[in-house]
């Protein structure tokens, strides 16, 4: 499922379609779903180059990718990124960072 996500924005683009926060955030679900979350945080990092500001949707997506990956610094990264970026962390975003570092025994 994942990879017919990347495959859709890929062809979106060399079509000449603008990809929305909506397609990337699905294309970031699909591989939290398949526990791929390197895939995850590339097409979160992506989003900008596209001309599409992640928001709160996006970076909560992608740190359930890191708690299902079981990295926790990556979960505690993107949260740095949201704050530099201007985003709000919802109550969701800080339960699944926290959860990523109980996975790994790193919430002490």
């Amino acid at each position: 499922e994942w990879k017919h996500a990347l495959q859709l924005i890929s062809m979106m683009a060399h079509r000449k379609m603008e990809p929305s926060a909506t397609t990337f955030n699905a294309a970031i679900n699909a591989c939290h779903k398949g526990e791929h979350w390197q895939q995850a945080l590339q097409i979160l990092r992506a989003m900008p180059h596209n001309d599409v500001v992640p928001d709160v949707v996006s970076y909560d997506a992608a740190l359930i990718a890191c708690e299902m990956g079981k990295q926790w610094q990556q979960a505690l990264g993107v949260l740095e990124v949201m704050q530099k970026n201007s985003v709000v962390a919802d109550a969701v975003s800080h339960n699944v960072a926290i959860g990523a570092c109980w996975a790994c025994s790193r919430w002490e």
